[in-house]
């Protein structure tokens, strides 16, 4: 994967975890209150469950696309990105024995 697309990728991702915990952070409040009112949580509680899951969903793509970026390293190529399991060594010419 290119890295510019894996970059995207990541922003997205990590737009995706901080709305998530916007999301679950708002959840606990809810939660908080109906609790306050002495009213019934448990859908509450059920879709804070949810919440989490998909944060962890998207903690775990975060660090597969990290992942990726670092096998790539800062400064791979395209060709490199096309090839990644192509093996180069630089050999240097043999010295006679005199």
């Amino acid at each position: 994967m290119d890295r510019d697309l894996i970059l995207e990728h990541l922003a997205g991702a990590e737009r995706r975890i901080a709305s998530a915990r916007k999301k679950i952070t708002e959840q606990i409040e809810f939660i908080a209150w109906l609790k306050w009112l002495h009213k019934d949580a448990t859908g509450a509680i059920a879709l804070l469950r949810e919440f989490e899951m998909r944060l962890a969903r998207h903690a775990t793509d975060r660090e597969r696309l990290r992942a990726q970026l670092a096998y790539l390293g800062p400064t791979a190529t395209r060709r490199e990105q096309q090839a990644p399991h192509r093996l180069t060594i630089d050999v240097p010419p043999l010295q006679s024995a005199v």
